[in-house]
């Protein structure tokens, strides 16, 4: 991803996840471990769900390594009868980036949220609601937000679907308050693969200007 985040200096990341996902029933169990690289003037703190902040420095530098390791826990309330589902989330950002690089905030985050999704044959849309609770600290004097998002997507074929959503949060620190909109599109691929592309839009000086991804997934 690339933006100014209000600065005069453009920020770029790089964020690339190693995903692990398991489900047992209604449970789903996700932990992400990260690699971050970031050159920017010092705005940004993080990677993915990153934080932004109010920079007077112009130098720009690169700081990479590794990122905050996030897990996550997820419990699925399935109304076929409704062609409905709610999710229910707890999510937990251990800070194991280096702060001291602006890798992290060198605190712990906790996030609660839900998701509602409904269907209508080949499309769904979906609203959810989150609280994060953000570590703070004399360094990254930051705050609790709330988090929003709308969604919508639609099974073109068997093998591919794609969506869209649009998602706000509150900022943690002084800033702009993150608005951004992603389209995305996913394959299955033979041998239990898939492959997904986003493309990422800001619509603040919260968000990144322009970003895009591409993943790969294998299930055993």
């Amino acid at each position: 991803s690339t933006g100014n985040y209000g600065q005069a200096e453009t920020t770029k990341i790089l964020y690339v996840p190693l995903i692990a996902k398991a489900t047992y029933q209604n449970w789903t169990g996700k932990i992400t471990v990260p690699w971050l690289r970031i050159t920017g003037p010092g705005a940004v703190v993080g990677g993915g769900d990153a934080s932004v902040l109010q920079s007077s420095s112009s130098a720009v530098t690169t700081q990479e390594g590794l990122g905050d390791i996030i897990g996550a826990l997820t419990y699925n309330f399935d109304f076929p009868a409704y062609q409905t589902s709610i999710d229910v989330t707890g999510k937990i950002k251990f800070p194991t980036a280096d702060s001291k690089k602006g890798l992290g905030t060198g605190e712990t985050d906790y996030t609660f949220g839900t998701e509602f999704t409904k269907m209508f044959g080949k499309t769904n849309m979906s609203v959810g609601v989150s609280r994060k609770f953000v570590g703070s600290n004399s360094t990254f004097n930051l705050h609790n937000i709330w988090i929003a998002s709308l969604g919508a997507g639609y099974k073109l074929t068997p093998d591919i679907d794609s969506g869209f959503s649009y998602d706000w949060r509150q900022s943690s620190s002084s800033g702009t308050q993150p608005r951004d909109a992603t389209i995305y599109i996913n394959f299955k691929l033979p041998d239990n693969m898939n492959v997904q592309t986003y493309a990422v839009h800001g619509f603040s000086d919260g968000s990144a200007d322009n970003g895009g991804g591409i993943m790969l997934g294998y299930k055993f």
